[in-house]
């Protein structure tokens, strides 16, 4: 009989469900070719999200090809009587309804009255045919204990799947850190690879989580797609063994439940890149605007008074020791680099009489944002006239701190 295709689809309520059903699946392959059958069961899903008028689920989408596909006839389910007497159904295509005038003597193909254990149900698009297993095979052209390996797949209890497509699991944990991700050892609740788990098994909807619902009913929505979380995982995670394994579960196809607390952070961790981008691109934006209204830097050999704004404090390393560094920003816009002038540092720790001051009666060193003032000698860079170096600072001062906003 000729290869022949067919679809059907099927939806769960919980990812944990369908996340079995996978693993059945696959084993229902693997047990097909190692039976010499020139067909497979292929499969896509995806997730609908929540609705005002409905709940979220999975839809998957079966392909039957080769000895699965039954030509003009669409798999509908598989009755076992041998489960218990009045037949236990076994889904294949939850669109259809059977009803439950369930007979284990009626055929369809032969119409003998005799007692059946198992009635393969299927459609012709508009008929119910009803064929029992001993007709099946000719009726059918096929097999029907693969229709009975595939509603035991698809229909049978689910249980704790050993792991989860890797999609899936990103997609329970963007939903869960959109109330914050939360660390195992932190005070802020339910760790999110709990919450993550609980989504993905259906216990979310238990009393349990009722409070973490009402934060998820509050929370924004997700800032990023499954896609763009697993595109940082590969390529903007980070270096060392954190970056590395957030990789290999980017480019695994299933997480295990040891693999859930780093799955969990990659929302949030792809929220902090992305913030850290857009900061980036808004500081470099400022600084071309910058360039573009400011004065060049002066050209002088004398010394000169600098004054401006601290924009950077760092400090450097040498083999002298570690040395303060500043950025200062001119009223005039061009801004220079150079050491922490004295006048500028942190004050003395003793008081006069050599008593030691009190940590308020410390006077901070300079900072970013204050406004200070020195005499040095300043040499333009090479690559930027709007840019400069300055030496051997002296008659440092600080002008004004920074303006600090006092929470109410």
């Amino acid at each position: 009989m000729e290869a022949t295709a067919t679809t059907i689809t099927r939806k769960y309520g919980h990812a944990a469900h369908l996340a079995a059903v996978i693993e059945k699946l696959d084993a229902l392959n693997a047990r097909a070719e190692k039976k010499g059958l020139n067909g497979s069961l292929d499969y896509t899903w995806v997730e609908v999200p929540e609705t005002d008028d409905n709940a979220a689920e999975w839809v998957l989408t079966l392909n039957f090809t080769g000895d699965f596909a039954l030509g003009d006839y669409t798999p509908v389910a598989v009755v076992d009587f041998t489960a218990i007497e009045t037949g236990l159904v076994l889904t294949i295509d939850d669109t259809v309804e059977i009803g439950d005038d369930l007979d284990p003597t009626r055929c369809d193909a032969c119409h003998r009255g005799i007692r059946r254990n198992k009635i393969v149900v299927v459609t012709d698009g508009t008929d119910l045919i009803h064929v029992g297993a001993s007709c099946a095979q000719d009726f059918l052209g096929r097999d029907p204990e693969m229709f009975t390996w595939i509603g035991e797949a698809i229909d049978g209890t689910p249980g704790e799947p050993k792991v989860y497509p890797t999609r899936m699991v990103v997609a329970a944990a963007i939903e869960a850190c959109r109330i914050g991700y939360r660390k195992a050892n932190g005070d802020s609740g339910l760790p999110t690879k709990q919450i993550v788990h609980a989504i993905l098994t259906g216990a979310i909807e238990g009393k349990s989580y009722e409070l973490i619902r009402k934060e998820l009913d509050a929370a924004p929505a997700a800032r990023h797609t499954v896609d763009e979380v697993l595109a940082w995982m590969l390529n903007d995670s980070g270096n060392g063994d954190f970056g590395a394994n957030m990789r290999r579960l980017a480019e695994s196809d299933t997480i295990g439940a040891r693999g859930f607390g780093i799955a969990a952070y990659a929302p949030a961790g792809a929220d902090a890149w992305r913030d850290k981008m857009a900061a980036a691109a808004a500081k470099r934006a400022a600084e071309e605007a910058r360039k573009a209204e400011a004065s060049p830097v002066p050209v002088t050999d004398k010394r000169i008074r600098i004054e401006g704004i601290i924009t950077t404090v760092r400090n450097v390393e040498s083999d002298w020791g570690t040395t303060t560094k500043i950025r200062v920003e001119t009223d005039e816009g061009w801004a220079c680099w150079g050491t922490l002038p004295s006048g500028c540092e942190a004050g003395s720790l003793w008081n006069e009489d050599g008593s030691w001051k009190e940590d308020d009666e410390i006077e901070a060193e300079a900072g970013r944002g204050d406004r200070v003032a020195f005499t040095a000698r300043i040499e333009v860079s090479a690559d930027d006239d709007k840019f400069g170096f300055y030496t051997r600072p002296t008659k440092g001062e600080i002008i004004a701190r920074a303006e600090v906003e006092v929470a109410a």
